[in-house]
């Protein structure tokens, strides 16, 4: 009696072109052992050919696995400086899972890596951009001053003058908590101003809010972007009423 050998082969259950589910659970493995995000990545199959690819949301750089009569090619691409993706390597002729995984992990650590130096320059403030914009705000408001009119302001312009230190102080409070002992003397400033308008001429008084202005900075130990939005809240309150001959125009900003 003959016997009948049956051989057969691994079953693939996989939304994949080549890979199966072992392999794809894997690559999500070795992501997580870069010490990456996995959410920042997508495993896909490329609707054109037996190719599977990892893409990198933030860049568009993919890992692409290319099945080729049983084989592995692999093709990848890394971000050039401003994010784009740089030419592709290729590497034909994978000799093992073991080899695409061992590539896969570096191409991986390559993106992390841009990607969290990005995230890190990205909320790093320019403190020569931000001391230009403070002397800008500054001189805006120093500019307030070069008028003729000293009288006292209207009722009306007093108005104007409470809502704008108003917003001031809750500025003031997103950087300081009303608790701290630095808030007494600031809340103190702002108050004084405010009553000062009642009977300083506006020259007079502008000058002051310049100097206060300067003074709480210094007292508060604010970041000079801070002090630059109070400039700016004071200049774009104010701007309005302030003039030789009435309101003033907002000079252009870029």
């Amino acid at each position: 009696m003959s016997t009948i050998a049956c051989v057969s082969k691994r079953p693939r259950v996989s939304r994949y072109n080549g890979l199966n589910k072992d392999q794809a659970n894997a690559l999500f493995a070795l992501i997580e052992e870069a010490g990456a995000d996995p959410r920042a990545f997508r495993l896909y199959p490329r609707p054109e050919g037996q190719v599977d690819c990892v893409a990198h949301v933030g860049t568009s750089c993919e890992f692409s696995i290319i099945f080729d009569q049983g084989g592995w090619n692999l093709a990848w691409t890394l971000p050039d400086s401003d994010g784009t993706p740089d030419s592709p390597t290729r590497d034909d002729a994978a000799p093992s899972w073991d080899w695409i995984a061992r590539k896969f992990t570096e191409w991986v650590e390559g993106i992390w890596q841009w990607q969290q130096e990005f995230d890190r320059q990205t909320a790093l403030g320019d403190q020569w951009e931000l001391m230009e914009e403070t002397l800008e705000a500054e001189s805006e408001v120093a500019s307030l001053s070069q008028v003729e009119r000293d009288d006292p302001f209207e009722p009306g312009e007093r108005l104007r003058i409470a809502q704008t230190l108003e917003e001031i102080r809750q500025t003031l409070l997103e950087t300081i908590d009303a608790s701290d002992e630095r808030w007494v003397l600031i809340d103190s400033r702002l108050q004084y101003l405010e009553a000062a308008a009642e009977g300083q001429g506006r020259k007079a008084w502008l000058l002051m809010l310049t100097g206060t202005l300067a003074t709480i900075a210094v007292e508060a130990a604010l970041p000079p972007d801070t002090l630059r939005i109070l400039f700016r809240i004071a200049f774009e309150g104010l701007r309005t009423i302030i003039g030789p001959a009435g309101p003033l125009a907002l000079p252009p900003i870029a």
